[in-house]
């Protein structure tokens, strides 16, 4: 079953029009899903830039390296009490950081 991650796009402090970021979920994973709230670190393009999101809010920031998102990731996932999460094809995600409660 398909689910949307609506984003909109900030880079170097610019923010441009909303974009949804979709991916598919597999029922039969036992394995738990962001939820509404969590901080999202994915691979959004071929270049290797890496995108932070708040399921399924805005803002969204882009960093060029990996490390230095999921840094930022759980700042923000602390900040808010809720959990980072990675993913690099939209398909399977791994937590980062869990901090709600």
């Amino acid at each position: 079953m398909p689910a949307s991650i609506d984003v909109a796009h900030t880079s170097a402090g610019t923010r441009a029009a909303g974009a949804v970021m979709e991916f598919h979920v597999d029922s039969d994973s036992p394995h738990s899903l962001p939820q509404d709230g969590d901080v999202l670190v994915a691979r959004t393009c071929a270049t290797g830039q890496y995108s932070v999101a708040i399921v399924p809010e805005c803002p969204h920031l882009r960093y060029e390296r990996r490390s230095r998102a999921m840094e930022g990731a759980r700042l923000l996932a602390h900040d808010r009490a809720v959990d980072a999460w990675l993913s690099e094809d939209l398909i399977h995600f791994v937590p980062l950081a869990r901090f709600r409660d």
